[in-house]
């Protein structure tokens, strides 16, 4: 290859755009899973991972990579990550009798809750090699007890770009009709993953909050 030709490709090369790192962040049962389905549904034609009733049915991190989403002349290339739902060693404790009750024996209920805790290790060590975060919330649920304190410190600490996915918005009624909401200073979203209701929406906010971070 002559020099200059090797020169202009070295130089295309390292000035392509990479991959747009994103997690997908939240509670326990919040619908993270159902998201990242239904993102990589439309986008790549196959699932993220399964979904269940059962708290911390995602227990390690799931990735998809180079999933493309288009939406009106724009489109971002994104790296996909559904992580396991953020528990404090209170609430682990919580879930694991959740998981008792549930009819999950001893034996199975411990490795559950030790797989819990080994995925929110690998989520929180995740963070910090990410470009900017989802934040799943449940509609139907108080937002400010889906917050973790761990997860407001990391934000206090990069300074992370976030947007807020307002799920389940199927099962709340009377929602203000208005066109931008925030909570804590973050952009939100209202959506229902599930019916795939506002998730044009959702697109259009993840372009115009995130795209400076490729």
């Amino acid at each position: 290859m002559p020099v200059r030709r090797f020169f202009r490709w070295l130089s295309k090369l390292l000035s392509r755009k990479r991959n747009l790192k994103i997690g997908l962040v939240g509670a326990p049962n919040s619908g993270k899973t159902t998201l990242a389905n239904r993102i990589c549904m439309e986008w790549c034609g196959e699932k993220m991972g399964e979904v269940s009733g059962m708290p911390h049915e995602t227990r390690v991190v799931q990735s998809k990579n180079h999933v493309e989403v288009k939406s009106e002349g724009f489109s971002i290339i994104v790296d996909l990550f559904d992580t396991p739902g953020l528990s404090t060693h209170e609430e682990l404790w919580d879930y694991y009798r959740h998981f008792l009750w549930s009819g999950l024996d001893a034996h199975s209920a411990d490795k559950r809750l030790e797989e819990a805790r080994k995925g929110i290790a690998k989520t929180l060590a995740l963070l910090n090699d990410l470009d900017a975060l989802v934040l799943v919330l449940d509609l139907s649920k108080d937002p400010s007890k889906q917050i973790s304190d761990i997860l407001l410190d990391i934000l206090a600490k990069r300074h992370i770009p976030l947007i807020i996915a307002a799920n389940k918005m199927d099962l709340v009624e009377g929602l203000p009709p208005a066109d931008d909401y925030t909570f804590l200073g973050y952009p939100v979203v209202p959506i229902s993953a599930l019916d795939g209701l506002n998730m044009e929406r959702l697109y259009k906010a993840m372009y115009r909050h995130l795209k400076k971070q490729v």
